[in-house]
């Protein structure tokens, strides 16, 4: 606005008299004296002016009464501009490729972008989106294979009492007319197929646990450890009712805990009734609590686990018959899954000087 006047006075004092563009401004002992002091010429009227000074003047005046609004437009779409640069265009082309990544069921990149602002909190809430659903796929792809292997399982139990309970009825069709088979035979062959169809029946039932297990919540609740003890005791004189195996059950530390007792106890008579199974004297089971997690370790003086740990916790991909009993191999996989449900997680190994060893840890606050 300033030079725009300054531009106006110049082009109007082309016409005024030269005598008339100084100012007195003092008098020095009643002497006026002129210091050559420009004085501010009046507005020229336009015809007065030629046609280029009053086109220039009207330009100065529009200057004049829109400069204001016109450099404030101007330095408001400047700022929008380097806000857009700064802020906006680099954490938007983030998450335009994490979308498309997303998209084409491309998980393996990260989002990084440092700054604390709004967008930055965008960012990262996009990138803890981005972990979870990798947590998703790698959970639905555990799901998978746990049901094609469950799948197989199935497909191998059921085939094998199948194609006994087949050959006992081709071995009657066969014989009975012939009269080949005495009546002991026939009971032989009858209980043999009821054997099968008992076996059908526990492998039936034990499908009905498995499809229960995802369904159950942890109902958590204050016992002290000295509590726990004893149930566990109860449990192992249950279980052990002969005293051909010795079992001890001893604990360390001492305190209350914040846990879901009937998850533990459950866990604790699958991992023991395990060791039984396999034990040739003796079972030894601690408690022991560290810190926020209760570890619950049950070793026996076995032949230890002839397959991999791994293979050993999933579930009917060992079942096999020991003793009288039909063993599906169900009780480590409930373990491993309920330890999981309760923050902790199952560990089984090999003692070095026989026997297997198989951890159950627990967080209980």
């Amino acid at each position: 606005m300033w030079s725009v006047e300054k531009v106006q006075q110049n082009i109007w004092r082309k016409y005024v008299p030269p005598d008339a563009l100084s100012e007195d401004i003092s008098e020095v002992h009643g002497e006026s004296r002129n210091y050559g002091f420009s004085k501010k010429i009046e507005r020229i009227g336009d015809d007065e002016m030629s046609s280029l000074d009053t086109a220039l003047t009207n330009l100065c005046d529009f200057i004049d009464t829109w400069c204001i609004p016109i450099i404030t437009m101007l330095c408001c779409i400047l700022s929008i501009c380097l806000f857009y640069r700064n802020k906006i265009k680099r954490p938007l082309e983030l998450l335009e490729q994490g979308s498309r990544q997303i998209s084409g069921q491309r998980l393996d990149f990260q989002i990084r972008y440092d700054n604390k602002d709004e967008m930055g909190r965008l960012c990262a809430e996009f990138e803890t989106m981005r972990a979870k659903l990798v947590q998703n796929n790698r959970k639905m792809w555990r799901m998978l294979e746990q049901e094609r292997t469950l799948r197989t399982a199935i497909a191998h139990d059921i085939r094998s009492p199948l194609a006994i309970i087949k050959g006992y009825q081709e071995t009657l069709k066969v014989f009975i007319p012939a009269g080949k088979l005495d009546e002991t035979s026939l009971l032989e062959i009858a209980d043999s197929c009821l054997k099968q169809v008992d076996r059908l029946d526990q492998f039936a039932e034990s499908m009905k646990k498995l499809s229960k297990v995802e369904e159950r919540e942890i109902s958590p609740s204050v016992i002290p450890l000295a509590a726990l003890i004893e149930h566990l005791e109860e449990i192992t004189r249950f279980l052990n009712p002969s005293t051909e195996i010795t079992c001890t059950v001893s604990a360390y530390g001492s305190g209350e805990m914040e846990a879901d007792a009937g998850i533990i106890c459950e866990v604790y008579e699958n991992l023991l009734a395990n060791a039984l199974r396999y034990a040739r004297g003796k079972t030894d089971t601690v408690a022991t609590i560290k810190g926020d997690y209760l570890e619950l370790c049950v070793q026996d003086d076995g032949e230890g686990f002839k397959e991999d740990v791994k293979d050993a916790i999933k579930a009917y991909t060992h079942g096999a018959a020991v003793g009288k009993d039909i063993h599906f191999g169900l009780g480590l996989y409930l373990c491993d899954v309920y330890c999981q449900m309760h923050g902790g997680y199952l560990q089984l190994e090999n003692l070095p000087h026989g026997g297997a060893s198989a951890k159950a840890v627990f967080r209980i606050k």
